[in-house]
């Protein structure tokens, strides 16, 4: 690798640890919550039903890890258990408290973003798009992975028939 493209790799790994750090920060704090809490209420807020087993996988989490959250966030009001697909299995869904907790946690994860791509000129912010969408494309390898990439996203400002990762998937 030229020594220019090792440069712009070590930046972009830079870049991405201090955003990934900024994020957790602004939503672990508007959430009150660690953040696989966090992470699995903008999780079900974005797309509701989920199984024990999916939201794992989505996650990273084995099932008794996921099973934990679960039984965390639903002993804290956040979270309801209701019927499953199959009939074995249970869907999972947010309560109203839950809803407003995650639309706090979303709502900081878009501030700081907005803030973040805010101060950029012009020119640098359609740049930065157009490479925020290859590099999705990318890492967007199964249609759970695109699920978990998009856990925090906000779906109203890229809708799925414009999402890279959902195109992908």
């Amino acid at each position: 690798m030229p020594l220019d493209d090792a440069r712009t790799a070590n930046l972009l790994g830079a870049l991405a640890l201090a955003v990934t750090d900024e994020v957790e920060l602004a939503v672990t704090h508007a959430a009150a919550l660690p953040a696989r809490g966090a992470a699995t209420l903008g999780l079900l807020r974005q797309y509701p039903g989920q199984t024990v087993v999916a939201l794992g996988r989505q996650l990273g989490l084995t099932h008794s890890g996921a099973v934990r959250v679960v039984d965390r966030l639903a002993a804290a009001g956040l979270m309801a258990r209701g019927p499953g697909p199959d009939g074995r299995s249970l869907a999972l869904g947010l309560t109203a408290r839950g809803e407003q907790v995650a639309d706090r946690l979303l709502g900081a994860r878009a501030g700081l973003c907005e803030r973040l791509v805010g101060g950029l000129p012009l020119a640098d912010r359609r740049a930065l798009e157009l490479v925020c969408e290859r590099l999705l494309t990318e890492l967007t390898t199964s249609e759970e992975r695109g699920d978990a990439i998009c856990r925090l996203c906000d779906v109203s400002r890229c809708p799925l028939d414009a999402c890279p990762v959902e195109r992908a998937a």
